[in-house]
């Protein structure tokens, strides 16, 4: 693969710009940005439904924030760790008991320092990539999808997970900031400059005093204030673009801090004057930044449809229209989040119960809806078997002989039937792992990866072109 250096002028091109007021740290992540102010405000912004990041309402007062996937984290100031969002894999579960000097996020893990200087990761481990020797002590750590690397109290680094990228980094040196993705890793040394793993991907330059990396940049910032990035991404129409924006960044205010993180080509940079700016590869579109306005969405209107005694079906897409996913309410507690933007399936009903569903819903950029008014359910058929409000628990189209098939402690692979023939309108199926939309297939069969020794329930719902449920069939997995 050819690599290339990018040249500092070009073509004319402007980064987007978001005004900082007095910031101490942001996180960037594949689909969100947040910010937290030294006032300890916490503002976050997404581009994606997938990354409805908002901060919960108990978020604690944060010294410091990062940014996984699709998941936040900061560290609290007694020490403990705080995250929020996606947790299909149990990257937010802290471990109990413990403190922690620094927080570290990678694509579905996390990870801290403690304040012995032991490192703790917990979340998808696939490649060992949540399990840190424990005979090493640390000051720093950095994730990516299947690696795990960190510094070590004497300024060496060691590695764990898919790639030792230890290896790769010259040992001579003593590094201060150390960041990893995918086969790569990239170190700031305490003689300011920059090593990497593939010599033709660093950037060049003396008196570097900071260090930034997405999945195709690689940026240090010079003592001067300008900035060199090296991409591995050789596209003719990327490289004028990046360029362009490169040269326009050190023609400005002096830039004092960069910001990577999970992702392809976002690259963010605060500048003395107090300013937030992101450069992104040219047919991405500017990224939402904290601080961007955003309008708060209407109070979703909620229907139930009720298909067995145990299982009911909420939808509000044709409401409301948007699809960065919901908190759903049962009797006025927090049952569960769903990155589903118009429905969710509940099958923990008891027959007999009346139960009071509520469900508020999250804009693109993150911005909660108030709660809607509560909807009364109760899957009890009547006692002579009329007016029961639920379909009979078998559908023509429901898919049968739901076996799993388990290829090792973390994947797994589900198979079923379907009908030989179809309706027109039959769309495909719906994965929806421990009640929330999962994936989508019109085959008969899906693989998938888990977290080792956790329990997971799949529904595999069958779909119409609009959406509504044709049948279902589920399966618990131990």
């Amino acid at each position: 693969m050819k690599y290339w250096l990018l040249a500092l002028a070009m073509i004319a091109s402007y980064p987007f710009t978001a005004k900082a007021q007095s910031v101490t740290d942001y996180a960037v992540g594949a689909w969100s940005i947040c910010s937290l102010s030294d006032a300890g405000a916490l503002s976050c912004a997404s581009e994606n439904y997938f990354s409805r990041l908002q901060p919960p309402p108990n978020t604690p007062a944060l010294t410091s924030i990062v940014a996984g996937n699709v998941h936040m984290c900061g560290l609290t100031e007694d020490g403990s760790i705080f995250c929020w969002g996606d947790n299909s894999f149990g990257q937010n579960e802290v471990p109990d008991g413990e403190q922690f000097i620094n927080v570290s996020a990678g694509l579905n893990l996390t990870c801290g320092v403690t304040t012995d200087n032991r490192a703790l990761c917990w979340g998808l481990d696939t490649h060992g990539e949540s399990e840190p020797p424990a005979d090493v002590l640390f000051s720093q750590l950095a994730n990516d999808l299947t690696t795990s690397c960190g510094l070590t109290l004497d300024g060496s680094i060691s590695c764990w997970g898919q790639f030792d990228l230890a290896d790769f980094l010259n040992s001579d040196v003593n590094y201060t900031k150390l960041l990893v993705d995918d086969d790569n890793a990239c170190g700031l040394t305490d003689t300011h400059q920059i090593h990497c793993r593939y010599e033709s991907q660093t950037p060049l330059g003396s008196d570097m005093v900071d260090l930034a990396m997405t999945r195709n940049l690689i940026c240090g910032l010079q003592a001067s204030g300008d900035i060199v990035c090296t991409t591995n991404n050789g596209t003719a129409a990327w490289l004028p673009h990046l360029s362009a924006n490169i040269f326009e960044i050190n023609r400005g205010p002096e830039v004092v801090a960069l910001y990577g993180g999970i992702g392809e080509t976002k690259m963010c940079y605060a500048t003395s004057d107090g300013d937030f700016n992101c450069f992104v590869r040219e047919n991405q579109g500017d990224p939402m930044l904290p601080g961007d306005e955003a309008a708060t969405p209407s109070a979703p209107v909620v229907n139930a449809d009720v298909y067995s005694d145990t299982t009911v079906e909420l939808t509000w897409g044709e409401n409301n229209t948007t699809t960065g996913g919901a908190d759903i309410y049962r009797d006025g507690q927090l049952l569960d989040s769903t990155s589903n933007g118009g429905s969710y399936i509940d099958n923990t009903m008891t027959p007999g119960i009346d139960y009071a569903y509520s469900v508020a819903t999250y804009s693109d950029e993150g911005v909660l809806s108030s709660t809607s008014n509560p909807i009364i359910v109760n899957s009890a058929p009547g006692e002579d078997g009329s007016d029961s409000g639920y379909s009979p628990a078998y559908s023509p189209f429901e898919p049968t002989g739901l076996t799993v098939k388990s290829y090792s402690s973390s994947t797994l692979e589900l198979f079923w039937d379907r009908p030989g023939s179809l309706s027109s309108n039959f769309h495909g199926y719906e994965i929806r792992r421990n009640n929330t939309f999962h994936a989508f297939t019109r085959g008969i069969s899906f693989y998938d990866i888990v977290e080792p020794g956790e329990s997971y329930h799949y529904d595999v719902v069958a779909v119409s072109l609009d959406g509504s449920i044709l049948g279902f069939s589920g399966i618990d997995i131990d």
